[in-house]
C-alpha cells in the first residue's frame, strides 16, 4: 500500500489585471472590459485525493514540483454590454439588452509516458497510463539523447508545433485550448399591473445568439482533467543513455472536451411581476 505526502511549495503567484469602460449616448449605454491572467504554480490541484494530485499532472520530477502556467488560468478575456432603453409606450420601458464575450482556453500539456520509464512503481501508478511527464524534444532527427521506434520520429514533433522547445524539456501547460465565443441577446417589456404600485414585464431571453444564427459558431470547449495529451511512448535505454521514442497509446487526443450544452442556443419565455 503507497502512501502520498503533499506539502506547501513556493513559487507560486498570481497576477490579474482587469480594465472597464462604460459610457451612456442618450438611451443607449456601453460597457466594455478586458481582463488578463498570469498564473503560475506547482500543481492546479486536480482531484479530491492527495494520490491523484501527485500523480495526475505534467511533471518532470513528481518529487520536486516546479513552477509552471496554472491548469486553471484563463489568460484573455473580453466582455461588452450593449443596452437600449425606450418608452414605445408611455411609462413602461422598453429595453434590449445585447451581452458578448470572448476568452481564451485553458492551459495543456504535451506529455510522455508511461511514468515506469521514470522510476515510477506499482506503488504510485508505475504502470499506469493516467501518468504524464513532460517531454525532451529532441535537438533534430539525429539528436543522440534520443532514439526513435515504429513509425514515430522526429516529424511528429514538428507537426505539434514543438520544434521551438529543440534540446529542452518543455514546460509544463504551454499549449492553449481553443477560444470560446458567446453572445446573449434579452428583451424585456414592462407592462401594467393589476393594482396601484404594482408593474410587471414580460421578456424573451437567446443565450448564445451565435449559434441560432450559424450552427457551427458558439461553440463552447473546455480543457478536461487531467489537463495533458500524450505526444509519445517513452522507454528509457539506460545503457546508451537514450530517451526511446514510440507512437503515443494512451491519452491521444486533444483534451478539449466540446461541451455541448453550453454550446446549444436556448430560448426562455417569461413573465415578472412586482408589487
Amino acid at each position: 500500500m503507497g502512501t502520498s505526502t503533499t506539502f506547501n511549495g513556493d513559487g507560486g503567484r498570481s497576477n490579474i489585471y482587469a480594465l472597464g469602460a462604460a459610457t451612456k449616448i442618450d438611451n443607449l449605454s456601453l460597457r466594455f472590459g478586458y481582463a488578463h491572467q498570469n498564473v503560475k504554480d506547482l500543481s492546479s490541484g486536480t482531484s479530491a485525493q492527495a494520490a491523484s494530485n501527485f500523480s495526475r499532472y505534467a511533471a518532470v520530477d513528481r518529487n520536486t514540483s516546479t513552477v509552471g502556467t496554472a491548469g486553471y488560468e484563463i489568460k484573455h478575456r473580453f466582455n461588452f454590454t450593449l443596452v437600449y432603453s425606450q418608452e414605445f409606450f408611455a411609462g413602461y420601458d422598453s429595453t434590449f439588452t445585447l451581452y458578448g464575450e470572448r476568452r481564451s482556453g485553458r492551459p495543456y500539456s504535451w506529455t510522455v509516458g508511461p511514468g515506469s520509464a521514470f522510476g515510477d512503481n506499482g506503488s504510485n501508478g508505475g504502470g499506469d497510463d493516467r501518468n504524464g511527464y513532460l517531454p525532451y524534444i529532441p535537438t533534430g532527427p539525429n539528436d543522440p539523447n534520443v532514439r526513435y521506434t515504429g513509425n514515430f520520429g522526429w516529424d511528429n514533433f514538428v507537426a505539434a508545433g514543438l520544434d521551438k522547445y529543440a534540446g529542452q524539456i518543455m514546460p509544463r501547460n504551454s499549449e492553449t485550448g481553443r477560444y470560446t465565443n458567446s453572445l446573449d441577446f434579452k428583451f424585456e417589456q414592462q407592462i401594467p399591473g393589476f393594482m396601484e404600485g404594482h408593474k410587471g414585464s414580460v421578456y424573451l431571453e437567446i443565450k448564445n445568439l451565435l449559434n441560432l444564427i450559424d450552427s457551427s459558431a458558439g461553440r463552447a470547449w473546455e480543457t478536461e482533467f487531467p489537463g495533458y495529451q500524450r505526444i509519445a511512448n517513452v522507454a528509457y535505454d539506460a545503457a546508451n543513455n537514450q530517451y526511446v521514442y514510440s507512437a503515443p497509446t494512451a491519452r491521444l487526443s486533444e483534451p478539449q472536451q466540446f461541451r455541448n450544452v453550453e454550446s446549444a442556443w436556448r430560448l426562455k419565455l417569461g413573465v415578472s411581476y412586482k408589487f
